[in-house]
């Protein structure tokens, strides 16, 4: 029997300036037709046929037609998948508050719109949750349920739906390039960066040893073990042909002693995928937001500080900062117009656009007897955006020190009465600071010591 991928579908978007990957499972052989181009391939089970780069355009017809080499006799078969584009396709992964609906926003957030040329698709293995009272430590059972692939279109009755972070990104970046768009949403509300790897990669020891003690999520949401996310929902689009993933998610992972480890396992992570598509994908990563949850038991701060080393260490990974919308009571902010639009001038800035995407970075320290001058990338503008700097510390051998602050040429500098050794900003589960770019972008949390 010859199947092809539950992506493949009418309306769908390829990646342009790359090889198109078409695959799925027979035994015979097939012929795929696409823009004039002619691509045979023979099957014995899993097949994956690369088709020629194409340039930005469509809409197309791909054409499958397939010959089964059955016990029954040959059979032949022909799929047509219509209105097909060719333009930027997008992985949108993470936990809810990507998977978080355009229909749940702000209202004045769901800024419909009719956009022909972008298009949505939401891999259709659904994982749920049946909860068990009183069976700790399993405390459910996962159920899959699957419903119709398919690529919808951006239009006023299908957006609701949508991831709204995705959402606002493909309207950006579509209106800035023209070029089509396409979203595979692929994400699950409490999952774990872990969980998301092959179960190779999850099971090794590099792996496992960031991992010893887990986030009580791990326990909670039985899909993050079992390799279940992985074999369930990611394989299932891999190896479709991507410009790049964006990436929410970090929450489940801010147990107080692995969130330090956040940003080697996301280093995994990204090692894992990179490998599994044969391209060095670009990761656009959200900063998780403020959450006024007990520090005994949740190390937001870990997390934050580990994603901007991420972004720092992984190359082609970019960071969109953290934001302060006023929602710290609150793990899904309804705000996510700013991230999504943050994330496509991200993605942008990799197709040669200008575009500011992120706060001011603390990217070094200089320490002397009585001052410390931070250094910023992303720095245009760099200003108060109150009268005086909050939410920072200096410190000596661990003990707070009086310090004043100002901008000077680009710099933030501490004027201390004696010699310091630690330098950190915004370093709480509710980060407070005032320190912005022109943008209007929020600095990152950092920390920085002077024998580091």
């Amino acid at each position: 029997m010859f199947e092809l991928a539950d992506i493949f579908h009418d309306h769908m978007v390829v990646q342009r300036d790359k090889k198109i990957a078409v695959f799925g499972c027979g035994t015979g052989n097939g012929v795929v037709f696409f823009n004039g181009r002619i691509q045979s391939f023979s099957a014995d089970g899993p097949f994956l046929v690369m088709l020629p780069a194409e340039k930005a355009g469509g809409p197309y017809e791909m054409i499958i037609s397939f010959t089964d080499n059955e016990a029954s006799g040959r059979k032949r078969r022909r799929i047509v998948i219509r209105d097909v584009l060719v333009g930027d396709v997008f992985l949108a992964g993470g936990q809810s508050n990507m998977e978080f609906p355009l229909g749940e926003s702000l209202e004045e957030e769901k800024t419909l719109a009719e956009l022909t040329k972008v298009r949505y698709y939401k891999e259709p293995h659904n994982v749920h949750m049946n909860f068990i009272e009183g069976s700790d430590p399993v405390r459910g059972t996962v159920e899959i349920t699957v419903e119709k692939p398919e690529w919808k279109l951006f239009t006023p009755k299908n957006e609701p739906a949508f991831s709204a972070a995705a959402y606002h990104f493909a309207c950006r970046y579509f209106t800035e390039t023209g070029i089509p768009v396409g979203i595979v949403e692929c994400c699950k509300g409490a999952s774990r960066a872990d969980a998301w790897m092959s179960p190779e990669t999850e099971d090794s020891e590099e792996v496992q040893s960031l991992l010893l003690e887990k986030h009580e999520d791990y326990e909670i949401f039985s899909f993050n073990q079992a390799h279940c996310l992985f074999e369930n929902k990611l394989k299932n689009v891999i190896p479709y042909t991507l410009k790049g993933v964006l990436w929410y998610q970090g929450e489940s992972n801010r147990g107080l002693k692995e969130a330090v480890n956040y940003d080697r396992l996301f280093a995994k992570m990204v090692e894992n995928w990179r490998a599994l598509w044969w391209d060095d994908l670009p990761f656009y990563m959200v900063q998780i937001m403020p959450f006024d949850e007990d520090p005994l038991k949740a190390a937001w701060s870990d997390i934050r500080l580990a994603q901007l080393r991420a972004a720092k260490n992984i190359p082609g990974v970019k960071l969109v900062t953290l934001q302060f919308t006023g929602e710290e009571k609150l793990i899904h902010p309804l705000h996510k117009k700013k991230v999504g639009e943050a994330l496509a001038n991200a993605a942008l800035t990799d197709i040669g656009q200008a575009h500011e995407y992120c706060g001011p970075i603390a990217e070094r320290a200089e320490f002397t007897d009585h001052t410390v001058t931070v250094s910023f990338s992303h720095a245009n503008g760099l200003h108060f955006a109150g009268e005086l700097l909050s939410g920072a510390e200096v410190l000596a051998d661990g003990e707070p020190i009086f310090f004043d602050t100002l901008i000077e040429g680009g710099h933030l500098i501490f004027r201390t009465g004696s010699p310091a050794d630690t330098v950190r900003m915004g370093c709480a589960n509710v980060p407070e600071h005032d320190l912005y770019n022109l943008e209007g972008y929020p600095a990152s949390p950092f920390e920085i010591f002077k024998y580091s």
